[in-house]
């Protein structure tokens, strides 16, 4: 509680078995990095004008029970350097913030933030024991290890932070609840995903600054990708049963893969996305809320859609890519009589569209779509931009077979395997009707032939 106590230049290890406290004066420790130099086995405590000069070296709690506290509320210096939880019987918690100079390992042990910040500028090393963010953010300036132990994300955030490269290894799978990228000093300060991992996020997703690279980020929730987000080329995916928002501040969504796979809800983009990796859409909806460029190809699986019911939105797909709708699933295009959506090449040749799931479309411009991998595509009510293939834009003779229920506006009902649009001309035919058709709305058509019998 006064004076100095200087230990940085000790000739043998420091074990203090009980509480470590400095309330004034200066508390000097082993100038050392390993893990037997500087050893504590109670509480610690730097607070009121006490100082903590770490000299670069690291401080080891092998506390062997529970209820210990960790407290760093000094005006002084009071932060750490290097810092090791060692011992399968020891618990700690934080009283206030704590920052770490350089490394954080957690090798044994439970440590609770108690809804505190922890700030590491160096790597975070989790081999085993517990972490327990509660509402408090952890941020990691360099590299994040996780091979054992459980990492309690509760409501918690995890940033990527600094002004330095670095890296995610986690056991194939780790899932978080706040993740958020910023790496702020050069567009390249790059974060890395080890090959193979995937991090969930089940909550916000925030892309702020940097880049990420290889590997995965799953998101549950919604994300933003902010202005001065580089890209970088890890693969993502929308994924869990809550609607998402997808913000795009600026053209630099990832390079990466998308996968769409939902159990239920939609994915809805607002601002303009360049996907450059392939799309697949496993299950679920990816609803396009502005202007969007794929350049990867997509695939539509049994169970996924595809939409749009922005008008005037401009969806462009290269040349050399197949737009894929499979059986089960859907591609959906809902503009307006007077604010059409575009649906266009990247160049004057034509992209590829195999058709053999259901699809919706009204009020589009389409040119340079090349659909004869697939069924024939009828667009009544839209505009025929030039250079299609196997689209009729007349109205089409549409029958009727009820194959799937009596709904007039279930496309499985009809034989063009879309309900009826403008300009149709309606057969109700008497025989092979499984349903007979039932109108909930109002619906215009072409012409209307109730064939003989009926």
């Amino acid at each position: 509680n006064g004076g100095t106590l200087d230990a940085s230049d000790a000739s043998c290890d420091l074990d203090i078995g009980g509480n470590v406290t400095v309330s004034a004066g200066t508390f000097s420790t082993p100038a050392a990095l390993d893990d037997t130099s500087f050893t504590a086995g109670g509480n610690w405590e730097i607070s009121g004008t006490g100082i903590f000069t770490h000299n670069s070296g690291r401080v080891l709690f092998d506390a062997s029970s529970t209820g210990k506290t960790i407290t760093t509320s000094s005006s002084g210096a009071d932060d750490f350097y290097d810092v090791k939880f060692n011992n399968a019987s020891g618990e700690w918690t934080l009283q206030d913030d704590l920052t770490v100079n350089n490394d954080f390992y957690l090798t044994l042990g439970t440590l609770d933030m108690n809804d505190n910040n922890l700030t590491v500028t160096g790597d975070y090393t989790q081999s085993g024991g517990t972490y327990t963010c509660g509402t408090g953010t952890l941020r990691v300036d360099t590299n994040f290890t996780k091979s054992g132990g459980t990492f309690n994300e509760d409501t918690g955030t995890l940033t990527f932070g600094g002004t330095t490269d670095g890296t995610v290894d986690v056991d194939s799978t780790e899932t978080f609840y706040n993740v958020t990228v910023n790496k702020t000093t050069d567009v390249s300060d790059t974060l890395t995903i080890t090959s193979g991992d995937t991090i969930v996020v089940t909550e916000t997703l925030n892309l702020t600054d940097g880049e990420v690279d290889t590997g995965t980020i799953d998101s549950e929730g919604n994300v933003t990708v902010g202005a001065s987000f580089n890209q970088g080329d890890a693969n993502m995916e929308f994924s869990g049963t809550s609607a998402q928002t997808i913000t795009l501040t600026s053209d630099n969504f990832p390079t990466g893969t998308l996968t769409v796979n939902k159990a239920s809800n939609t994915a809805a983009t607002s601002g303009t996305l360049t996907l450059t990796g392939v799309l697949t859409i496993q299950e679920g909806t990816l609803s396009l809320g502005g202007n969007t460029n794929f350049n990867g190809g997509i695939t539509v699986e049994n169970g996924g859609t595809l939409s749009c019911s922005t008008g005037g939105t401009t969806i462009t797909i290269d040349d050399a890519d197949t737009v894929t709708v499979n059986s089960g699933g859907n591609f959906n295009l809902q503009g307006e009589d007077s604010n059409l959506i575009v649906l266009q090449s990247d160049t004057i040749a034509p992209w590829s569209l195999v058709m053999n799931g259901l699809y919706d479309m009204d009020y589009i411009n389409v040119s340079y779509s090349d659909a004869s991998g697939g069924r024939t595509m009828y667009g009544a009510t839209s505009t025929d931009g030039g250079n299609n293939t196997n689209w009729v834009f007349a109205g089409a003779t549409i029958t009727w077979d009820g194959s799937a229920s009596s709904d007039w506006d279930t496309a499985a009902n009809w034989d063009l395997n879309r309900e009826p649009v403008e300009g149709d001309g309606v057969i109700i035919p008497s025989s092979g009707v499984t349903n007979e058709p039932t109108l909930s709305t109002a619906d215009i058509i072409g012409s209307l032939t109730l064939a003989t019998g009926r």
